[in-house]
């Protein structure tokens, strides 16, 4: 739970009626989904509650045992982590806080009655609901057959990181990454590939956004010093650059195509 940062979850309104839960008034809240949003929900949650829920507080909607902690996938792809110690078990978790959890996926919601159906399991009732079910990557069709990595699951990570140790074993040219979104994803996804040395190299990492800087959705002061130096390509007006520290100290390149001789992937982000 320490390797949880930023403000992920989404909160229900308030202002829902309580039910008496061992004495004291306590909300019945309803979880669906436990993945990183809603793992962040329950986290901080449970921090408010001073570490332990009253029986019958937060009861968690989900049908996998385990998930993966997608924040550090890059992680995996650079070998810093292994892939294991990058999922967490949903259930052990949840009892060990004092969440109750139903093994199953929701089906239906009906906020007048305030009830959650689940898949093989009795409604749920609820005074506060969190809809925390995740997302999954799209890929445009015209990208579909030319080598693009999702930057999401940790088997999007694994499949980069084999894809890497193929192309450098048949083609001994140099590996080019091409990071497309500058958002906090492709900034973190740049810089560890970067840093990297993966089956016994270093990529080189082009990062391509279409606005003036990296970390728009980031405050002004976050996303320049981020930045710095920030690189050009005044053919695209595209910038190239920044991470936590600058993305051309790490060896991240500018270009707007692979050269001959060399094989490129194309890694897709979608700005958080």
């Amino acid at each position: 739970m320490s390797r949880i940062d930023g403000p992920i979850a989404r909160h229900a309104d308030a202002q829902h009626c309580a039910s008496p839960l061992g004495g004291v008034t306590r909300p019945r809240i309803v979880l669906v989904g436990c993945s990183f949003a809603g793992l962040e929900f329950l986290y901080r949650y449970v921090r408010r509650r001073g570490g332990r829920l009253a029986p019958g507080e937060l009861t968690i909607v989900e049908p996998r045992s385990q998930h993966p902690y997608v924040p550090l996938a890059h992680e995996a792809a650079s070998g810093a982590s292994a892939p294991e110690s990058l999922r967490f078990d949903v259930e052990a978790l949840c009892v060990s806080v004092g969440a109750g959890v139903v093994r199953g996926r929701a089906t239906a919601i009906d906020p007048r009655a305030r009830i959650v159906s689940v898949d093989g399991s009795a409604p749920l009732p609820y005074d506060r609901l969190v809809v925390a079910v995740g997302s999954e990557p799209a890929i445009p069709a015209a990208f579909a057959a030319r080598g693009v990595v999702p930057a999401k699951w940790l088997s999007d990570a694994l499949e980069l990181r084999d894809r890497i140790a193929v192309v450098h074993a048949t083609t001994r040219a140099p590996v080019r990454l091409t990071i497309i979104g500058a958002g906090i994803t492709g900034v973190e996804w740049a810089a560890e590939l970067a840093t990297s040395r993966i089956a016994g190299i270093r990529p080189v990492v082009t990062v391509v956004e279409r606005e003036a800087r990296l970390l728009v959705d980031f405050a002004p002061g976050v996303a320049d010093r981020a930045s710095r130096p920030v690189v050009l390509d005044p053919s695209a007006g595209r910038a190239l650059a920044g991470a936590r520290r600058p993305l051309r100290a790490h060896g991240v390149r500018r270009g707007t195509a692979p050269r001959r001789g060399s094989r490129a992937t194309l890694i897709r982000t979608a700005r958080r």
